[in-house]
């Protein structure tokens, strides 16, 4: 995944998507010189429902929080799942009476809304990035486009990732027609029939950053989505 620069707070947002493992990039902040007395509020809520609003204070030492760089990097992980993971039921059995079963149950299409790695126990497609970013930390879009196939009477990747700018597109390899209708909300939604083998494509516009993922659909099939993330 591309590093990400928009945004002057991490938001993490696990939507479990698809691949076993997952390493994540995010922006780091120019850091603050410690020493100074910090105060934070904190919002808890009581027996009635109410919220209550107080303060506590902080105060670190210079030698504990040494002054950070200013600029920016990035950083890399794997997210994990503790404990043992659930197994879940196909979405489509293989030789199940479903539309085009000639392709669409030809195999067993997974349910990939929690995706595992039996070995590491990572998790697939766990989206961090920033909210809003700081002034000068833009990028230029990849040349590359994003691509989302649907083949197998499923969309693949399950969790893609596209810059403002870049260009994206929805193909097909299957050889029965699905369409793509995508639920964003801050772009101008597509609703699209994609032909069969269709490896040109429906060119998708996303000219506006998502403040999370949108869900993407084939209506034609209703077991298929996915989800894209647009920053």
């Amino acid at each position: 995944m591309q590093d990400i620069k928009r945004g002057s707070r991490v938001s993490l947002i696990r939507m479990l998507l698809g691949m076993a493992t997952l390493s994540v990039a995010i922006l780091v902040l120019p850091g603050c010189g410690g020493g100074e007395e910090k105060t934070e509020k904190k919002t808890t809520a009581d027996s009635g429902g109410k919220k209550k609003t107080g303060s506590s204070s902080k105060t670190s030492s210079k030698k504990s929080e040494p002054k950070a760089d200013d600029g920016v990097g990035s950083v890399t992980g794997t997210i994990k799942f503790s404990g043992s993971a659930p197994e879940l039921k196909a979405l489509v059995e293989k030789g199940a009476e479903v539309r085009d079963a000639m392709v669409c149950s030809a195999e067993a299409i997974p349910d990939q809304s929690l995706v595992v790695d039996a070995e590491s126990n990572g998790v697939a497609n766990v989206y961090i990035f920033l909210a809003r970013a700081p002034k000068g930390t833009e990028s230029e879009a990849p040349s590359e486009p994003a691509v989302i196939d649907q083949k197998g009477c499923q969309f693949a990747p399950h969790g893609l990732l596209v810059q403002v700018g870049q260009d994206f597109k929805a193909i097909s390899n299957d050889s029965v027609p699905h369409n793509i209708h995508t639920f964003a909300f801050r772009n101008t939604n597509v609703n699209s029939i994609v032909k069969p083998n269709d490896t040109t494509g429906i060119n998708i516009d996303l000219n506006r950053p998502e403040s999370q993922p949108f869900q993407v659909k084939c209506d034609i099939h209703p077991w298929m989505s996915a989800y894209v993330l647009a920053l």
